[in-house]
């Protein structure tokens, strides 16, 4: 899944990446993103890594100011737990 639209980091509500385990269904996944969005958030959607901590550095200086872990069977936006960044 692609981010068609870059917006400025300071415009809008908070960036969100969702970070998924490889047995995360993409239909769930994108229900997700497709509900956070529908909240007002800019979201992207990220494969876990070993090195989470570079993940995380590089989507905090990509202006994200949060994420969340999406485990498989995740449907709602509601199971997810929202951490930030800074």
């Amino acid at each position: 899944m692609v981010d068609l639209i870059s917006l400025p980091e300071d415009d809008g509500p908070d960036a969100v990446a969702l970070v998924f385990d490889a047995e995360a269904s993409p239909a769930d996944l994108a229900a997700l993103k497709r509900e956070l969005v529908g909240r007002g958030h800019r979201v992207r959607l990220e494969k876990r890594q070993k090195n989470m901590k570079a993940l995380l550095d590089r989507v905090a200086a990509e202006g994200f100011a949060g994420f969340a872990n999406v485990r498989a069977g995740a449907r709602r936006a509601d199971e997810l737990e929202i951490r930030p960044l800074a």
